[in-house]
């Protein structure tokens, strides 16, 4: 029989203390738990204690995190601790890549990833590259080092592209116009 390993908690509840939690019973947050926190973060002044609202499913498996980014965010601007602290959170969080130069930037939203998403997956499906290629740590750090703020479309997306058949291939030679798009 297995045994459910627990979830990992988050690295930035390290800097946050539990003040108080309470169990909406009604209205729209129904069955979340609002967790207030206090920032731990010591600063040259003491404590920082600001507070921090998350929210947490009722089975325990979620819990939002982003009020507590915002405020490390906010306060590392002028605060050299909180900058201290984003620097170190910033290491483990995967929304955020370190350029050569050193510097911590966000990866690209979807918006702005998607047409790197379509040219890797034109490239798998026409079999410029195989899909144990695409999976090699080397292979995946060489591409990310053309933008290194792009992620790599999901699992599904990328490893269940095979190459077209011959049949669909013609179909599209014969649909294509001189200009080399596919006629409407």
């Amino acid at each position: 029989m297995k045994v459910k390993s627990e979830k990992e908690r988050p690295p930035i509840f390290d800097f946050l203390e539990l003040v108080s939690s309470n169990l909406a019973t009604s209205g729209p947050k129904r069955g979340t738990y609002t967790l207030k926190y206090k920032c731990c973060v010591l600063t040259p002044t003491g404590m920082c204690g600001g507070e921090i609202t998350c929210y947490q499913s009722s089975d325990g498996k979620s819990i939002t995190t982003s009020n507590a980014w915002g405020h490390i965010r906010g306060k590392a601007a002028k605060c050299t601790a909180h900058a201290e602290v984003l620097a170190k959170l910033n290491t483990t969080n995967r929304h955020v890549v370190q350029l050569e130069s050193g510097e911590y930037v966000k990866v690209m939203n979807f918006e702005e990833a998607f047409p790197h998403h379509v040219d890797y997956v034109w490239c798998r499906a026409r079999g410029i590259f195989s899909s144990a290629l695409g999976k090699k740590p080397l292979f995946r750090k060489y591409v990310r080092n053309f933008e290194p703020r792009a992620v790599f479309p999901h699992g599904e997306v990328q490893y269940n592209t095979r190459a077209p058949s011959p049949m669909t291939m013609a179909r599209w030679t014969r649909r294509t116009s001189r200009s080399g798009r596919p006629s409407v």
